[in-house]
């Protein structure tokens, strides 16, 4: 049996996190994939976004320095290139990006109070698990935020959501899902 790829693991987990979580089995993932402020993600944590964001390189370097997500938060230029031993510039910046990235999409969700229970899991990008500002549809029909499915789809040819092979690479914009979340957004007390 194949590797199940982690983009998988969290579509499940957001749409029947209710179910799974009466099974012990998958108690412990549900609390690695569930949302909750950067400053309180573990190691492990940091790993999945990582990957989820498409980093898993730098996986094993951050394990093993315990880059929990006040780590992440703190990390700095020279922090990576010194301490974690990413001598790459492209790379470095490519964290740094990613984790600004992180850092501002959870000020605004937070400012908005997005990331409560209130948020219907279909308006989350199963790939950078955050609230689609500009939804698309790829091959393989799961919607997903066009900057992380066409960063995915530069490096792979495969789905997010399954690892199937896509018969192609173009994504369509889901003007009805985003309608939607800007009617969600809007209907949100500021």
């Amino acid at each position: 049996m194949g590797r199940v790829h982690p983009a998988r693991i969290w579509y499940a987990l957001s749409h029947a996190r209710h179910v799974l979580a009466t099974c012990p089995l998958f108690a412990d993932l549900i609390s690695t994939c569930s949302f909750r402020p950067v400053e309180q993600w573990t190691v492990e944590n940091v790993c999945f976004w990582l990957r989820s964001v498409g980093l898993s390189e730098f996986i094993p370097s951050f394990r093993l320095h315990a880059i929990d997500g006040e780590e992440l938060l703190n990390l700095s230029d020279s922090a990576l290139q010194r301490e974690l031993k990413i001598e790459a510039l492209g790379h470095r910046n490519k964290i740094l990006r990613a984790i600004a990235a992180v850092r501002s999409s959870e000020s605004l969700q937070y400012s908005n109070g997005l990331l409560d229970d209130s948020v219907p899991n279909e308006y989350v990008c199963p790939i950078s698990h955050e609230v689609m500002r500009d939804p698309v549809i790829a091959a393989d029909g799961f919607s997903y935020e066009r900057l992380a499915i066409e960063a995915w789809l530069q490096r792979n040819p495969t789905s997010p959501m399954t690892n199937a092979p896509l018969s192609h690479r173009h994504v369509t914009p889901n003007r009805s899902l985003k309608m939607l979340i800007q009617r969600f957004r809007e209907e949100q007390p500021h």
